[in-house]
Formats: C-alpha cells, sequence, structure tokens
C-alpha cells in the first residue's frame, strides 16, 4: 500500500503561489451596527492607531511571507532577510507579524499597520529612521502605496510561537489605547517588552512621569460594526432577472406563467437588497424554463423579472453558474433555483468556491448538490479537493457533506462516511469529519529507518477532526500515534490553548519499549531499565494585568536517556528542562519577581547543561527585584540597583557516564562513576542554602566634542548562611564584598569619498567609518570565584583583577542599485580587540571573552578577537570571527564562511570551524537547489579534519504539491555511527 501512494502523491502538481504585490484590504465597518469582539490581538478593526499618518508607502519584503485575513485587516508572517519601511522609517530582521487595514479619511485612505520584530536590527545607519532591540512592537500609520515582495507566497493563517507572542503584544498595546489612547504622535512608534526570565526592564523616556502605583483596569472587549440581519439570497425585495435566448417562449396561466429559453441563453439575477451578501447571478445554459406569477406578460416580453414575480428557474445543457465575479462558479448539467424556498438543486455538479481567506480555490463534485442559502451547500456522494483535476493529490470523499463560507472568510466542511484519498487511493477513513478547509485529520506522517528502532512509522492528527467536532476558540489538541518494529508503540497527545492573556501547551507522550537499546548522540548503546517510558512537559503564560504576568513550566521525564534518542532536536537545543513557578511585575525601569524552581528528575536531559555542569539547581524561591537606569542629579549620574533573596539547592546528576550514555574521557572520570558522588566528593554542598546579594552600579556619562567617556564603579554584597570549608578549605567567610571601577571611551571619524566608482566590486561612493573604543577595569573581591560553588553564573563566578580592552570598528558604505533605486549597503566591517588582563586573575574558561557592560561576567586571560563581514555583492558575502589566545599562543576558536547565491535557484554555502578546548575542526559545505518549481535539493556533507573523514552527510530531497510537501531523507553521522533515511509528509493542507 504504502509503495502505492508514495508513488501517487509524486504525480505532477499545480505550481506553488508566486510573489505578488498586495493591498490591505479596505475597512468596511463605517455606518453598521455594532457587535460586542473579544481583543485578542489577531486583528486592527475596531481601532486607530495614534500615529499621525505620514506621506510615503509602505513596502515589505521578504524571502518567504504568508498571508490572510481577519476582518478587515490584512494579516502577514514574513521570514528570512525581512525589510520593512513605513514612509521611510525602515526595519530589517530575521522575522516579522504584519497587521495592516485601511480608514476613510478627508484626504482619502490611510493604511494602518502593526509589526512585532522577535529581534530587529538598524542596518541604514540613518539618525532617528531606525531602531535595534528585541521584543519590539511597532505602530505607524501612511498615505500611499502598499507594496509585498517575496520570494515564496503561502496563503492560509498559521500559528507558530513568533505569531502568539506578536498578538499578545499587540492585544495588550489595543486595550491600553482603548482606556486611555496617548497624544497623537508624529511618527512610527516603537514599543519595547522585558524578555522571558529575569529580564531588563525598560529604561524611561526623559520627560515621561513615572508613578508605580498607578493600575489601570483593562477591558476585555470592544464593540465593533457588524454586518445587519441576513435578507433571502434569492427572493429578496427589488431584486430582479434579465434574459435574453435566440427563441423564448411564452406561456401564461390562470395559475401560473412559463418562460421556455432556447439556444445559448444568458439570464442575469441582480439583487436589490443593499445588506445582501452578494450582487449578481450570471447564469449561462442551453435551455431554460422560468416559472412565475400569473398576470402580466409585458416584462417577460421585455426580457426582465422582479424576484417577487419569480417562482423558480431550471436550467438544462452545461449549464455554468457565476456569483459576484466569480466569487463561486457552479457547473452542472442540470440546476433549478427554488425562489420561493431560497434553494437551488444541482445534478452531477461541481462547485467552485474560494478558501484560507479567499486564496485558495476548492472544487466539490457531488451526484447531488443543494445550495440552501447564498454561503452554504449541501451534497451527496461528494468529492471535495483544492485541485481542479478530475483526480486532485488530495482529495476527501464523502456519503454526505455540508460545505459553508463563514464571516471571517473560512470555509468550514461537516463530512459523513469520510474518506481522504490520494490521487484515487484512499489511505484514510473515518466516519465523521468536521472542520475548516486546511485542518484535516493527518496533520503529518514520517516513515523512516534506524539501525536502533527498525521501521518507523510517526502520525501526527487533528484530535477534533477525527471527533468531528469543531474546535472551542483558542484550543487545539494534536494526537500522535507512532509504531517502532524493533521498540513497540508510541501514543501521545499535545494540548495547545490560547485565550488571549493566557497561552500555553501540555505535551504528553508514551512509549511501551519492551526490548529496545538508545543510540546516545555521543554514539554510545544502553539498554533502557524500563518498559514504559515516555515524558510530560507543560508551559503556561499569563497576563495578570498590565504589569503582571505569571509563568508555569513542568517536566517530568521516564529516564536519562530518552531525550538523547527519541529527541535529538530538543536535547541539542531546548532550554532546560525544568519545573517552575514565575511571578514577575514590571513597571518603567523596575522590576519585581518571585522564582521557584524544583527538579522532579534526578537527572540532567540537555546537552548544552551536561557539557558543561552536570547539574541543575533549585530555588524555593528566589525573590528579586531590579531598578536599571534611574537619573539623579539632572542626568549627570545613572544608577542601577538590585536585591535578591534565596534559597537554593544543588540538583545533581545522579547517573554515571556509562548509564547516560556519553563519552567519559571529558569528565575526569572513570564510566561507572556517580556524577553526584563525584560533586559531593569535591565538596559541593547538598544541602539547602540562604542566599542574599545586592549589586549596585553608577555610571557618569560625559561627551567633550565627540569623545564619549563614561566612568562607573560598582559594589556588590553577597552572603550565604554556610561557609564552602568542605569546598575550599582555606575560605571560611560566609559573605562577600566586591567592588570595581573602570572607565570606558569611544569616538567616531568618518570619510566621505564621492570619487569612488567601480563596477567591478560594485561600488558607487564610498564612506569609511571609524569607532575606537577603549575600556579600563579593576575589581577585587575578598573571595575569589574559583573559591566557591557556582549556583549561578550571575553571582558566584565574579573575576577580579585588571583588565583592559582596546578596539576599533571599521565600516566602509557604498551605494547599490542604481539611478532611481540607490539604497546604502555596508560592504566591509572589520570589528578588531585585544584584551590584557592582569596576572592575578583567575582563568575559568579555555575561550577568553570580555564582556564590556559586565566585566566581572569576563572569562579574564589575554586574547585578540575580531570579525569580518564582507558584502562582496548582492549574491555573494564572507564572515569570519576568530579569537586568539595570547598566553596559551593558539587560536581558541574561529569560523570563517562564505554563501554564494549563483542564480535565483542554485546557492552555495561553505564554512570552516575550529575550537581548540573540544579538538573540533570541521568543514561544512552545503547546496539548495530549485531543481524545479515542485523539486527541492538539499545536500550539506561534512569534513573532520582531526579524523580526516566524513563526520556527517545530509541529503534531503523536497517534492512540493499544492496541499503539502513530501520530504525524502538520508542522513549518516559518523560519531554515532548511524544511518537514518526516510520520507516525511509535512501536515497535509487541504
Amino acid at each position: 500500500m504504502l509503495p502505492a501512494i508514495l508513488f501517487v502523491l509524486l504525480l505532477p502538481a499545480a505550481a506553488m503561489a508566486q510573489p505578488e504585490t498586495i493591498q490591505p484590504p479596505p475597512n468596511e465597518n463605517a455606518d453598521r451596527a455594532t457587535r460586542t469582539v473579544r481583543v485578542t490581538g489577531d486583528r486592527l478593526s475596531g481601532f486607530v492607531l495614534p500615529v499621525e499618518p505620514r506621506t510615503g508607502d509602505i513596502s515589505l519584503s521578504s524571502l518567504r511571507a504568508r498571508s490572510w485575513r481577519v476582518d478587515d485587516t490584512q494579516r502577514l508572517l514574513l521570514e528570512q532577510d525581512v525589510v520593512i519601511t513605513i514612509a521611510g522609517y525602515r526595519f530589517h530582521a530575521d522575522s516579522a507579524v504584519v497587521w495592516m487595514n485601511r480608514l476613510p479619511s478627508a484626504d482619502g485612505l490611510i493604511n494602518q499597520i502593526a509589526v512585532y520584530f522577535e529581534e530587529v536590527s538598524d542596518p541604514t545607519r540613518r539618525a532617528g529612521s531606525g531602531v535595534a532591540g528585541r521584543n519590539l512592537l511597532v505602530t505607524g500609520s501612511a498615505r500611499g502605496d502598499v507594496r509585498l515582495r517575496a520570494g515564496l507566497m503561502e496563503r492560509g493563517p498559521t500559528r507558530p510561537a513568533i505569531v502568539r507572542d506578536g498578538e499578545a503584544r499587540l492585544r495588550d498595546h489595543l486595550l491600553r489605547l482603548s482606556v486611555e489612547p496617548p497624544a497623537l504622535a508624529r511618527w512610527p512608534q516603537v514599543e519595547r517588552d522585558a524578555a522571558i526570565h529575569d529580564p531588563e526592564p525598560f529604561v524611561p523616556q526623559p520627560g515621561v512621569p513615572f508613578d508605580p502605583d498607578r493600575t489601570v483596569p483593562l477591558p476585555d472587549e470592544i464593540e465593533m460594526p457588524v454586518q445587519p440581519d441576513p435578507v433571502p439570497w434569492l427572493s429578496a425585495p427589488g431584486g430582479s432577472v434579465r434574459f435574453s435566448a435566440p427563441e423564448i417562449d411564452f406561456q401564461s396561466g390562470e395559475d401560473e406563467n412559463v418562460t421556455t429559453l432556447e439556444g445559448g441563453i444568458m439570464l442575469d439575477f441582480v439583487s436589490g437588497s443593499a445588506g445582501a451578501e452578494w450582487h449578481r447571478l450570471s447564469m449561462v445554459a442551453q435551455r431554460a424554463v422560468i416559472f412565475s406569477d400569473p398576470g402580466r406578460t409585458e416584462d417577460l416580453i421585455d426580457g426582465r423579472l422582479g424576484t417577487e414575480q419569480l417562482r423558480g428557474v431550471y436550467l438544462e445543457g452545461n449549464v455554468i453558474v457565476r456569483a459576484n465575479e466569480d466569487e463561486y462558479v457552479v457547473r452542472s448539467p442540470k440546476i433549478y433555483y427554488d425562489f420561493r424556498r431560497d434553494q437551488a438543486v444541482l445534478v452531477d455538479g461541481v462547485l467552485r468556491t474560494h478558501a484560507r481567506d479567499g486564496q485558495i480555490t476548492l472544487y466539490a463534485r457531488a451526484g447531488e448538490m443543494r445550495q440552501q442559502a447564498v454561503n452554504e451547500w449541501t451534497a451527496e456522494r461528494v468529492t471535495a479537493s483544492t485541485s481542479e483535476f478530475f483526480t486532485p493529490h488530495i482529495s476527501i470523499g464523502a456519503q454526505y457533506m455540508r460545505i459553508e463560507q463563514r464571516e471571517d472568510d473560512a470555509t468550514f466542511l461537516d463530512a459523513r462516511g469520510m474518506r481522504v484519498r490520494a490521487g484515487r487511493v484512499p489511505f484514510f477513513a473515518w466516519p465523521r469529519y468536521a472542520g475548516v478547509v486546511g485542518d484535516l485529520p493527518l496533520r503529518g506522517i514520517r516513515i523512516g529507518q534506524r539501525d536502533q528502532d527498525g521501521l518507523q512509522i510517526e502520525t501526527t492528527w487533528n484530535l477534533y477532526a477525527l471527533m468531528g467536532e469543531e474546535p472551542p476558540d483558542g484550543l487545539d489538541i494534536d494526537l500522535k500515534i507512532d509504531g517502532y518494529t524493533k521498540r513497540g508503540a508510541g501514543l501521545g497527545l499535545e494540548f495547545r490553548y490560547d485565550y488571549g492573556a493566557t497561552r500555553g501547551s501540555l505535551d504528553l507522550y508514551g512509549l511501551y519499549d519492551d526490548d529496545g537499546i538508545d543510540r546516545t548522540p555521543a554514539g554510545r548503546d544502553v539498554d533502557p531499565d524500563r518498559t514504559f517510558r515516555g515524558l510530560a512537559l507543560w508551559e503556561h503564560r499569563q497576563r495578570l494585568g498590565e504589569n503582571w504576568t505569571f509563568q508555569g513550566q513542568g517536566a517530568w521525564l521516564s529516564d536519562e536517556t530518552f531525550i538523547a534518542h527519541w529527541r535529538r532536536d530538543d536535547f541539542d537545543e531546548r532550554r532546560e528542562y525544568e519545573s517552575s513557578l514565575y511571578l514577575k511585575h514590571q513597571h518603567e525601569n523596575a522590576a519585581f519577581s518571585i522564582l521557584t524552581k524544583y527538579e522532579f528528575n534526578d537527572f540532567v536531559s540537555n546537552s548544552y547543561l551536561l557539557a558543561s555542569r552536570q547539574y541543575q539547581v533549585e530555588k524555593l524561591p528566589e525573590i528579586l527585584y531590579r531598578r536599571i537606569g534611574d537619573s539623579l542629579f539632572g542626568d549627570s549620574l545613572t544608577y542601577s540597583s538590585s536585591f535578591s533573596v534565596s534559597r537554593v539547592r544543588f540538583a545533581f546528576h545522579d547517573r554515571t557516564p556509562r548509564e547516560t550514555g556519553i563519552r567519559e574521557g571529558g569528565f575526569g572520570i572513570g564510566a561507572d562513576d556517580n556524577f553526584e558522588d563525584q560533586f559531593l566528593a569535591a565538596g559541593f554542598p547538598g544541602r539547602w542554602v540562604n542566599r542574599a546579594d545586592t549589586r549596585h552600579e553608577i555610571s557618569l556619562p560625559t561627551e567633550i566634542g565627540s569623545l564619549k567617556i563614561v566612568p562607573f564603579a560598582v559594589g556588590r554584597f553577597t552572603y550565604w548562611d554556610t561557609e564552602f570549608a568542605e569546598f575550599a578549605p582555606e575560605e571560611e567567610d560566609k559573605y562577600r564584598l566586591f567592588g570595581s571601577v573602570g572607565v570606558t571611551a569611544s569616538t567616531r571619524f568618518q570619510r566621505v569619498d564621492n570619487s569612488v566608482n567601480n563596477r567591478l566590486l560594485n561600488l558607487h561612493r564610498m564612506r569609511h567609518i571609524i569607532e575606537p573604543s577603549v575600556t579600563a577595569w579593576y575589581g577585587y573581591s575578598t573571595i575569589s570565584g574559583s573559591d566557591l560553588p557556582i549556583f549561578d553564573e550571575l553571582t558566584e563566578p565574579l573575576s577580579d583583577g585588571a583588565a583592559v580592552r582596546l578596539g576599533v570598528r571599521n565600516t566602509w558604505q557604498t551605494q547599490r542599485g542604481g539611478p532611481g533605486r540607490w539604497r546604502s549597503v555596508d560592504v566591509l566591517t572589520v570589528d578588531t580587540n585585544v584584551v590584557f588582563t592582569s596576572n592575578d586573575t583567575d582563568r575559568r574558561s579555555p575561550t577568553p571573552q570580555f564582556f564590556d557592560a559586565w566585566p566581572e561576567y569576563s572569562h579574564f586571560g589575554d586574547h585578540a578577537e575580531g570579525s569580518v563581514i564582507w558584502n562582496f555583492s548582492d549574491h555573494l558575502a564572507f564572515l569570519s570571527r576568530a579569537t586568539y589566545d595570547l598566553d596559551e599562543d593558539v587560536f581558541a576558536r574561529g569560523a570563517v564562511g562564505a554563501e554564494l547565491q549563483h542564480s535565483p535557484v542554485l546557492t552555495t554555502y561553505v564554512e570552516y570551524r575550529t575550537i581548540e578546548a573540544s579538538k573540533t575542526e570541521v568543514l561544512d559545505v552545503g547546496w539548495r537547489y530549485q531543481l524545479t518549481p515542485k523539486y527541492r535539493i538539499n545536500l550539506t556533507p561534512q569534513w573532520d579534519f582531526r579524523e580526516d573523514d566524513f563526520r556527517a552527510v545530509r541529503a534531503r530531497v523536497t517534492r512540493s504539491f499544492p496541499d503539502f510537501d513530501l520530504i525524502l531523507f538520508i542522513r549518516y553521522d559518523q560519531i554515532q555511527d548511524e544511518t537514518t533515511f526516510g520520507a516525511t509528509l509535512g501536515q497535509v493542507r487541504f
């Protein structure tokens, strides 16, 4: 069965969506009644952003874009190389979420726009026209055109993490506007938000009043315009039918008039109601019969009738009906329109309508179909698909189906006796399906082969669609059903909920592993000591008001190698698995938080934690208060402070290297030595420790011409309620005093040469910017950082001694694009620094590193570092970065790479990396080739110079269909001594 399915899936498909220019939909809510709508951040509808519209265009560009519509708001998710310009204000980011709509005004339409960035940079260097930072919400408005350029355009709504975060940010912003609108701003506004888990509060702007006790209750709903009550779609008063035909025969009677039309007839049915959802039906057929009320025939002779006279219209012979200029099209041999019952009946008909915000076409073919309303059809013996081919790639067959176009432009299907087919081959059956077009029960399938697991079949299903129920607003549930020939069966549920101020997820998964061996990323085999294995992961975020936020996490894992084997991407990249409760209050530049953290697992399941410290830290609780950037003496001084008290305890990795499946050589212990025993033997405390810490920093920013000088001083006091005599016998103090002083100085020079014009290097004019800087610092601590067990990297391991950093940044800028399209480009950026430290500093890392903002957290050691970015052209770029250890006379780490876009369909990249501490020296090469509009090839071999052999090879072929991507892959990893291959069917979009 499976080979047949894959063969059918590889049949030719319709072309993918092409890039295009878009305009936001007009605002259609004026002069209507109102309805109550919850403010969730999914639209701008009902709000006027308090930003004065600028004269200019809005332009958006990215390599990939997805669009959908909510009410009058055009939504966009832009990914990869995103550039957004709002009437001259330019923003550059890797991804962005966009909301746009239009408002009428006396001077014409105004384009409103809101944009959420996870991280945005300012490459323009134009004062006042750019911004840089993380988690930014930008709002603005402009008069002009809106243009979108995207390499790949996709349709339909999506809700990844960035979209959910953006909607939460916009929701809070709009609710504040509804309570207390600010003064009208003259340019696009940027709103910052602190990061999750112990953020730095936002520094207040000069002139903004600060009131820590002020709270404003926010509403959850607004009043919005609504459509008036629906009117009959066929028999609406004031409507009319006009008809013409070569042969017309009138038969009048006492009970009914009958008009017969022959020889290629045309009928136009125009609604006379302003409240109707459509305005015109155009009908073409070979023959027709019109049934009307008895009486006058003058109108029939003139070729027109009012809807109040019409009883029905029968059409046959290649009937084609178009509504609202192709809003939907019906083809059928025979159709009857019943004007008194507001219904239409089709025999062997084909319905063509739109789904996914009007961007994708839905086709329904049925033996019998009835139109119940202007936006609702029922059908028997029906096949629905998004392909116009008679045998589509993916289709739903059903004994009965109801199709409904809803107010939010979603197309809803209710199918009974459902069969999902790939071509003509059925591969899934279910008694009932209910859901919007785009949400098939099968959301993804992966079939592969791995030595330790045997044949793998992993599937993800839409649980509500399987049950034939509509999901409640804000809740989505995935059902995971997996099978492995050498391991057993797996079953999981993933809940995702989003109710505006409340959102989160719950991931439950269990595997019956009766006789299997785990292969870890280190290439070691581990025999699990239990049969039932799995995990339970919970994440929750709750807005408790304007300034309060609550976050909760929970993590239970069955054993120490479950994540390493079954979820390797999470093992390598996921943040720490923890169970914690976090409450934060943030207002202006101050933040107060309470964190409790307890570990239910007695082992570590994150790669970076295993490689670095092999333990986690419990906190019951940690209370923190922090203020950033208080202004003193009329902005002469800047003062920052923090206070924290905590009760902490180590949660050691209570396993051996052999049990964990890691190589013991890098830890200096035996394969059967327990990590917890080694930590306790080294003097790490195994009990709860109470700790208090406070830090204070004061700085004096000064400018002398173009020279900026910032002297600063730091004082810190830390207290523990226990001595660490077993860890450092020579230290008996329970407290530590730390102090440091330093100064940073920087300036900037530039030179412009308008005579530069080199076509080979694509240079037109040149500006050279030189930015030298220096930091001198000295710190003293009563206890050395190496004499303290490290509970937190930001508390115990403070560096002391003296350090000097000398640096200079050189930037060469030019203009590219040609007349009328000139833009500023950083052609070459060279950033170099050299750091010298005193001999009494502790060396805590094999790779030295200096942090200007917090020198006491630096990893000291004499070293030089530099980076080079060379944008040779729009299609070729070079990048390198290296750190040279002057003490050891060796490159501590380095990387150099290049990317070349040969053509729009072929890209090559290469990167060489070396890390001395881990004896790593590898070369990565990759090719991305768009073989045809439907086939993409990715090949990424990795060469290990230390082993003089291939370290890994990955190859992937992607076949794009209109409704899904089929991916064939093969991977070889020399460290794991493992080959994996298989096929993945991405989320099936219908």
